[in-house]
């Protein structure tokens, strides 16, 4: 089960900011996190830009995606002296407009 879910149109562009610091207590920073996007069928997608770290924030962008398709984006954040990693899920659901319950 995902983390998060966010739901966008397919041409939006949605900022995202994930905030490490519960999940890294004993860290100021993160040593160089990944972002990474799947396709519901597990091919890989690419819909992540200008990804940023700053102290334990990872910061990054979800661009274009295709209407009806679903994502799995999953940020991977190591922590700077701890030696500890960690992940956060997003579902990320492309949608025109809104269709059925959620």
């Amino acid at each position: 089960m995902a983390d998060e879910v966010v739901e966008k149109a397919p041409s939006e562009v949605i900022a995202q900011d994930i905030d490490f610091t519960e999940l890294l207590p004993d860290d100021t920073s993160i040593g160089a996190s990944t972002v990474t996007a799947t396709k519901s069928d597990g091919s890989s997608a690419s819909i992540i830009s200008a990804v940023t770290d700053s102290g334990l924030i990872v910061s990054f962008n979800i661009t274009a995606t295709i209407d009806g398709e679903d994502y799995l984006v999953i940020v991977t954040a190591p922590g700077g002296s701890s030696g500890q990693t960690r992940v956060w899920t997003i579902e990320v659901r492309s949608r025109l407009t809104l269709k059925g319950v959620l």
